[in-house]
């Protein structure tokens, strides 16, 4: 890819794994594309101090359901958890405007949120 330094695969999103990867790549930024959740990785991440970027992000209708249905048993857990976990991320450019409040709505209002159709 004449476009990128290297492109990587997601290591398994245990925190030995995820630091050593961290570690061996020493990235300056991190750009995820589409919406690919990684709770360690996004947590070492900001731990590092490494810009995180969401591109082309979606939340699929199928996928907003699942989280709105563990929201209702599991709220008072997932949803403090989602938004530490979302907290560290620079940006969400997210693919529509309805992905962009799906994830403001899973995450933070206070996260900055941007939608290719706009």
């Amino acid at each position: 890819m004449p476009f990128a330094d290297a492109v990587f695969y997601f290591p398994l999103d245990w925190t030995f794994s995820v630091r050593r990867a961290l570690r061996a790549v020493r990235p300056s930024i991190i750009i995820i594309l589409e919406t690919e959740i990684w709770p360690n990785f996004l947590r070492e991440a900001r731990r590092w101090g490494i810009p995180v970027l969401f591109v082309s992000g979606r939340i699929s209708d199928r996928s907003f359901a699942r989280y709105q249905r563990h929201f209702g048993p599991f709220g008072f857990f997932l949803r403090p958890f989602l938004r530490r976990v979302l907290s560290g991320v620079a940006a969400f450019l997210m693919q529509s405007e309805k992905d962009a409040a799906r994830i403001e709505r899973l995450a933070h209002p206070r996260i900055a949120f941007t939608s290719a159709a706009t």
